[in-house]
Parts: C-alpha cells; structure tokens; sequence
C-alpha cells in the first residue's frame, strides 16, 4: 500500500507537469512532445511493477536464491525476447517497444506470486 500510494503520487505528479519532467532532459518542445506517450506508458507500469518487486523480494526473504536467480532468469529471458521481437521482428514504435515492460513485471510478480502461494519455502533452512 505505502509502495503504491507513493508511486501513485508521482505518476500523477508527471502527468499533471510532463514538460517540467521532460525539461530535465531536453529543452526542446519537439522531442517534449514526442517523448510524452512513452512516459505516460512508463507512468502506467511504475504502478504495477512495485507490487511486482514487493513479490519478488518476498521470494528473495525467503532465502532460497536458487528459485530467485531462476525467477529472475526466466523473466529477463522472456523480456528480452519480447523486447527484440518488439523492436526488431515486428518494428514497432517506441512505445510498443516501451510495452515490453508489461511482460517483465507481470512475469515476475506472477512467478513470485505462485512461489509465494504453492511453493515449498516454508519448510526451507538457511
């Protein structure tokens, strides 16, 4: 919840003032105004991918590294195959290419979340 509301609080904090984020990197209006889509896409999956770190982490205290390392290889895998297939099969935008984030964080917090769930780390010694 303090993750979420936090993060909620600067996504709207962007969107209500994108050109005074933006100005930190460019001063050109021009590559402002191309720059807002993928901001406002990465506004959308910051909300999102704190829970998913919030998981991943509660996979990382149980201290089993092995199942965190494979969590985390798995989903980097799949991500950077979306991201090339996004960008170099299928030559999207880039914001399409920017939506690959939505394949890393829903990997991840789902494979946390059914390690957390089903997984046998309650019985596991460190």
């Amino acid at each position: 919840i303090i993750c979420s509301g936090t993060t909620l609080i600067l996504v709207i904090a962007t969107t209500l003032f994108p050109n005074h984020i933006l100005s930190f990197y460019t001063e050109s209006t021009d590559l402002m105004e191309l720059a807002k889509p993928s901001l406002y896409l990465i506004c959308t999956t910051v909300i999102f991918l704190g829970v998913a770190f919030i998981a991943f982490n509660g996979v990382s205290g149980t201290g089993n590294t092995r199942t965190s390392m494979i969590i985390e290889f798995i989903t980097i895998s799949v991500y950077l195959i979306g991201t090339y297939c996004l960008a170099l099969v299928l030559k999207t935008s880039l914001v399409g290419v920017w939506c690959a984030e939505f394949i890393y964080f829903t990997l991840l917090g789902t494979l946390s979340f059914l390690y957390l769930k089903f997984g046998s780390w309650k019985g596991k010694t460190v």
